[in-house]
């Protein structure tokens, strides 16, 4: 089993295409829980514990960079709070379970983006 998940993990963070700062192709590694499986990141909310609260803070801290980095704006969600930009992310991990949390996380700021 975990041999299979290790197998997701890694096809999760090679089909990554929305890649902006990285190699020539397009190709960068996720670091921390980014990394981890939609999954996974559906059975630690149902579980309530510190690896979802751990999730929660990687993904506030995604956002945080894009505000850093990318966004021209300070603040990338000024009209959202943690909750309901984890319940976006919940619904999006619902509907595409192979992703991984980084991937769910830079759909979000591709829909905050639009706002």
């Amino acid at each position: 089993m975990k041999k299979l998940m290790v197998l997701i993990f890694a096809a999760a963070a090679f089909t990554n295409t929305d890649a902006h700062a990285a190699d020539a192709r397009g190709a960068y590694s996720v670091l921390g829980h980014g990394s981890e499986h939609c999954g996974i990141v559906l059975e630690e909310y149902e579980n309530g514990g510190n690896a979802y609260a751990n999730m929660t803070s990687w993904v506030n801290g995604y956002l945080t960079a894009v505000n850093a980095y990318k966004h021209d704006k300070a603040n990338i969600a000024p009209e959202t709070d943690m909750r309901a930009r984890m319940e976006w992310i919940i619904n999006f991990c619902k509907k595409n379970p192979f992703h991984n949390l980084a991937k769910a996380a830079h759909a979000l700021y591709k829909d905050l983006r639009k706002r």
